[in-house]
């Protein structure tokens, strides 16, 4: 009788287990999913660069964001970021893209990297620049990835 009990027992931790698995994503299919997710953030950011929205911009950034640029003090918090993109884009009109090179992660940290091109046009007078961009997102608790760095270099001819 104890045999019977230990084999239905067995049985039973088995086909917990099997299902238990069988629900989750294996590693794999999860990489692939939150790369399509982080090339989505980059994308979704260029697309409201481009078309000056701001607001939504900012809620791809982390509370606690910081953002580096060439030649300049890094820029700290949400607030500070949006306070510097609204000043940039109230005196210019931007449109970049973005070519991707590696995208990769572990656990709740991912970068994105890559080259970009941006053409400003600032009044009559319009300027090519064109360098290189990394964004590291981090998984919020909520499973949204948000940028918690951001570097820019220009590599354009004209400084």
């Amino acid at each position: 009788m104890l045999y019977i009990h230990a084999m239905v027992r067995t049985a039973l931790l088995c086909a917990f287990l099997a299902t238990s698995c069988s629900l989750s994503l294996d590693p794999a299919q999860k990489t692939v999913k939150d790369i399509g997710t982080i090339e989505h953030v980059r994308e979704d950011w260029a697309a409201d660069w481009n078309a000056k929205r701001i607001s939504e911009i900012m809620r791809l950034y982390a509370p606690d964001a910081v953002f580096l640029q060439p030649n300049s003090e890094r820029t700290t918090g949400v607030e500070s970021i949006r306070a510097l993109f609204a000043k940039v884009l109230a005196a210019n009109t931007p449109h970049i893209a973005f070519h991707g090179i590696t995208i990769e992660g572990s656990d709740n940290l991912a970068y994105d990297s890559g080259t970009y091109e941006e053409t400003i046009t600032s009044g009559a007078a319009t300027r090519s620049t064109r360098g290189d961009y990394l964004l590291i997102l981090k998984r919020q608790p909520d499973g949204r990835w948000l940028i918690v760095q951001q570097a820019w270099s220009d590599a354009s001819s004209e400084k």
